[in-house]
């Protein structure tokens, strides 16, 4: 099992960006809402899958680590599925100079103990990637989806505590936009002003793109 670390502090959320996990060697592509470069997975052992109750959706994968912050000192400095996709965080040390202190190679120097909490605090959730068959949504797609979001997902996320409006038929039907139904994935999530298992919940209920286009493998 190999690690990657990233030496950017900033785990807010940002749409667009890409994660890859790497699964016994076979890349695995998610188009996911994440602020963290490519994340690889090697050769990990068979492991007994986790319950559906514990799979956290990739597009809010940031506002699930946002919430487990407070049990660490310092920046993230890398992440590490395995395979059964348990996250695998390391914190480093803040340094007043240079951000994040390294080592003399430049590798982020990594804090054991605060990296220790921190996966303490993820290690009941598992991260549940997009479809393999994910694909990009059509025009006549992205303007049902449009609908959607605003006859369902809205309400629904509003009556779950979780305010939201829909976005501008523009930003919704530009191809180049990538996925702006994902609400919860677009918020700026601040760490310790909200319950993550009260989003998880508001996510399972508040499906942000119709199940039939689901099930035809829409998601981006």
């Amino acid at each position: 099992m190999r690690r990657h670390r990233d030496a950017r502090q900033n785990v807010s959320v940002r749409r667009g960006e890409r994660i890859t996990a790497r699964t016994g060697g076979v890349a695995v592509v998610a188009a996911a809402v994440l602020a963290c470069g490519a994340l690889i997975v090697q050769g990990a052992a068979p492991v007994t899958p986790r319950p559906v109750e514990d799979e956290v959706p990739e597009e809010i994968f940031w506002p699930l680590v946002n919430s487990c912050t407070a049990a660490s000192e310092g920046p993230l400095v890398g992440v590490l599925f395995d395979q059964d996709g348990a996250i695998l965080p390391d914190v480093g040390y803040s340094d007043a100079e240079n951000g994040i202190r390294t080592d003399a190679q430049g590798i982020p120097v990594v804090d054991e103990a605060a990296s220790a909490r921190l996966r303490g605090c993820l290690s009941s959730y598992r991260v549940q990637f997009s479809p393999r068959n994910a694909r990009q949504s059509t025009a006549g797609e992205r303007l049902l989806i449009y609908r959607w979001t605003a006859t369902w997902q809205v309400p629904c996320l509003s009556a779950h505590g979780i305010r939201s409006t829909t976005p501008p038929p523009a930003q919704m039907l530009d191809p180049q936009s990538s996925a702006p139904w994902l609400l919860l994935a677009s918020r700026d999530w601040v760490p310790g002003s909200y319950d993550f298992d009260a989003v998880l919940a508001a996510r399972r209920a508040c499906d942000p793109i119709p199940p039939f286009l689901t099930a035809d493998g829409v998601y981006w």
